[in-house]
């Protein structure tokens, strides 16, 4: 059996990150990393806020990108009917594609702006995540420091100075700690076994040696072991509920992604359509304006704006969904990454398992 000053060294070791903290806070876990939380937690508090407000903007220009689609394509059918109708005035047609050309500019000036707000919503709910993150990290080393006190108090550390310190001296250790409900100076030299699980376990027959096992698992695991003070489930606790959440909500970002790219696809469909009908138009239009020596009459000019129109609106439907698929892809990659950071976290735990069932049963 080794000499408890050296077990002593072994925990101390492994708890140093614990102390630096422990004194940082006076030993009240609910002062660790205090203004970053409040912050964190005001910022997520006016995200909780102001996302509500945003989505409700996105609904409102989705449904105004909508009815302007509607306008403009009964515009396009309206244009479409007239010029086909033998005898049709020039203004006529004339007044009925600059009501088209109207319609066609309002719908993009909507779609541009819900593709805006769409931009923005994906920026604060990243930002909510970013806080979300932070306050769980917080809080998950909150309840390590939470179990850090009352380990000590267990062990019976008191008080010495104004300020918590460890020290390690040749073979032997000093745990010394401060607190203002005790009016009184002790310094109490302690043995503290390697594992508070190492001590539950001390009858169970011996497996191997510790340096046996931990050769036959990779380093990561043993380490990974006492972050976690020999607890599996805890491991990246905070990371696998923050993964699990971001998970969630890509999914359903998603679904309305999808419906919103199908939604895209069709307008750029539609704009295709109306761009070779406006050609084939403006082709017969042209070959008869020659054909009859009117080629520079206004009603021939307005034809090819028209015309004009329709391909700008094609190419700026088509740029429209290729961004849609680039934003559908990304997510797509972020959905994969978070699947992959949650399948290696449980394959992390399923290790740490099998690494607790032989560790908890050395003879060292």
């Amino acid at each position: 059996m080794e000499e408890p000053a050296t077990n002593l060294q072994r925990c101390v070791a492994r708890t140093e990150h614990l102390f630096a903290a422990w004194e940082q806070c006076s030993g009240n876990p609910d002062f660790h990393r205090q203004q970053a939380h409040k912050d964190a937690s005001s910022e997520i508090d006016d995200m909780a806020l102001s996302i509500p407000v945003i989505e409700w903007k996105v609904d409102r220009a989705k449904q105004e990108c909508q009815q302007s689609l509607t306008k403009r394509s009964a515009a396009e059918r309206d244009w479409e009917t007239e010029v086909k109708t033998p005898g049709v005035f020039i203004q006529d047609v004339e007044n009925l594609r600059e009501e088209m050309q109207i319609a066609v500019n309002e719908y993009q000036l909507n779609y541009e702006e819900h593709a805006a707000l769409m931009r923005t919503m994906a920026v604060a709910e990243a930002r909510l995540e970013s806080q979300k993150k932070i306050v769980i990290e917080i809080e998950e080393e909150r309840k390590q420091l939470e179990w850090f006190g009352k380990t000590i108090i267990q062990f019976g550390i008191t008080v010495l100075s104004s300020a918590l310190h460890s020290r390690i001296i040749g073979h032997s250790a000093e745990l010394i700690f401060y607190s203002d409900q005790h009016n009184r100076n002790i310094i109490t030299n302690i043995n503290i076994a390697p594992s508070s699980v190492d001590q539950t376990t001390q009858s169970q027959p011996a497996l191997t040696t510790s340096q046996e096992i931990k050769g036959l698992y990779p380093k990561e695991v043993y380490e990974n072991w006492f972050k976690c003070y020999g607890e599996p489930d805890g491991h990246r606790r905070g990371e696998l509920s923050n993964s699990t959440q971001l998970l969630t909500r890509t999914e359903e970002r998603i679904a309305e992604e999808e419906s919103m790219l199908e939604h895209t696809k069709l307008a750029m469909q539609e704009s295709n359509a109306q761009r070779q009908k406006t050609e084939e138009y403006w082709t017969k239009t042209t070959k008869l304006a020659k054909e009859y020596g009117f080629d520079k009459a206004e009603h021939v000019q307005g034809v090819y704006q028209l015309f004009q129109a329709a391909v700008e609106d094609h190419r700026y439907k088509s740029s429209g969904h290729f961004y849609g698929g680039q934003v559908q892809r990304q997510r797509q990659k972020e959905l994969d990454q978070y699947k992959q950071n949650i399948d290696e976290i449980n394959e992390e735990r399923r290790q740490l398992k099998g690494f607790g069932k032989h560790y908890l049963g050395r003879d060292d």
